[in-house]
């Protein structure tokens, strides 16, 4: 059954041992159906490009096989590049393969970066001393208006890009998205990431979507209406209209993930883009809608939101994409 592989999955990746990873191989060479839930994690733990095994589960095991994972374990799933009608532009328009994450970025993942930023992760350190990346940080914040001034002269970077509900029990739990960082904190941690992953020597190894981006990922190429589908959300395939009253965990919705296997990409949170809302201002667009979005309007892969860069918006988190022309093998020296 569904849940029985799930949960044996789910259990095998808690015990980690290399007994529990030959159990996962057998499971994915085996010829009988495997349900979707239980492949995801599968395919994760194995962390294949392509599995070869599996009688009547090849294309699906292929589909959610092309994982990397990044150094604190986040997961991104290639999406094959393709043409798509921009909902923008109402052309067609071209996006190359990109890897995006799984899921958006977490408290558990976040806290890593701002404990480095406090002193605190000395193995991170150890990599990518603290001096290094904030000087790459301030030549970043050079080339963006108005980075440079948010963070001049300030005595705390950890403090400045900290969470505000880092402390609320409501929202601080490991796996719920990290919650109202401001774009520029998503900038500075999109850099810590790359630079901790390529040794310092490529600042823009993950970074955040454009808008084109991130609706060919939600919609694929036939645009569709909602990540899911064209069918009209319910409580069993998003988080929003304060269902919940505050953001769930990462993945707790698979029925409204993408084909491809991206979760929450409708709901949640609202994610940051890389780009402006429009021409002529500095604020940055958002996509996805979030929890307490009342109007199923929001959470159409199209659907679009703004706010000012600086400053800490309510129900805003971020999701990291890496560009396919970073394989990992191609960064060994």
């Amino acid at each position: 059954t569904t849940n029985r592989q799930r949960y044996i999955m789910q259990c095998l990746k808690a015990i980690g041992t290399a007994e529990a990873f030959e159990t996962v191989q057998k499971f994915l060479d085996a010829p009988f159906e495997k349900k979707a839930e239980a492949l995801d994690v599968a395919c994760e733990m194995a962390n294949v490009t392509v599995q070869a095994g599996g009688a009547g589960n090849r294309e699906r095991c292929e589909a959610n096989a092309s994982i990397i994972m990044d150094k604190l374990g986040a997961h991104y799933i290639l999406i094959k590049g393709g043409i798509f009608t921009f909902s923008m532009t109402k052309k067609p328009e071209t996006v190359e393969d990109i890897y995006v994450a799984k899921y958006t970025v977490t408290n558990k993942h976040y806290r890593q970066f701002i404990n480095y930023l406090d002193s605190k992760e000395a193995g991170y350190a150890a990599i990518l001393p603290v001096e290094s990346y904030t000087k790459s940080l301030f030549s970043l914040a050079e080339s963006i208006k108005g980075f440079s001034d948010s963070i001049k002269g300030e005595k705390s970077l950890a403090t400045r890009f900290c969470s505000p509900y880092d402390d609320d029990k409501q929202f601080n739990k490991d796996d719920q998205p990290v919650l109202r960082p401001s774009w520029y904190a998503a900038r500075a941690y999109c850099l810590w990431l790359s630079l901790l992953e390529s040794d310092g020597r490529l600042p823009e190894l993950y970074r955040l979507p454009t808008e084109k981006e991130w609706e060919y990922a939600a919609g694929g190429k036939e645009s569709r209406k909602y990540p899911w589908g064209d069918k009209e959300p319910s409580p069993t395939l998003a988080n929003y209209n304060n269902n919940e009253g505050a953001t769930t965990p990462t993945g707790r919705y698979p029925e409204g993930a993408t084909p491809e296997g991206l979760h929450d990409m409708a709901g949640n949170v609202w994610e940051w883009t890389e780009d402006l809302y429009q021409k002529g201002i500095s604020w940055r667009a958002m996509r996805g809608g979030a929890y307490y979005s009342d109007n199923a309007d929001a959470l159409r892969c199209s659907s679009r939101n703004y706010y000012n860069p600086r400053l800490y918006y309510l129900n805003v988190g971020f999701r990291v994409i890496r560009s396919s022309l970073f394989l990992p093998e191609n960064l060994i020296p």
